[in-house]
């Protein structure tokens, strides 16, 4: 028992820094799935395509949210 000595700061530091970290990680908002991304040329060919077929400028398809 008289062998064991304190741990270090820089340990202490360390796991205190990770146990912050998890609790942070446990409050935070859940990320966005990646999923499919489309560049600004591409949408702004859709967007006018839409518009030469009669859809007005501001029509969005529907999005489902859970």
């Amino acid at each position: 028992m008289d062998d064991f000595k304190d741990p270090s700061v820089l340990l202490v530091g360390t796991r205190l820094l990770h146990h912050m970290s998890r609790v942070f990680a446990d409050n935070a908002l859940p990320l966005k799935p990646p999923g499919q991304r489309t560049d600004r040329k591409l949408l702004r060919k859709l967007r006018e395509k839409k518009q030469a077929q009669g859809h007005a400028r501001d029509d969005h398809e529907q999005t489902m949210s859970l």
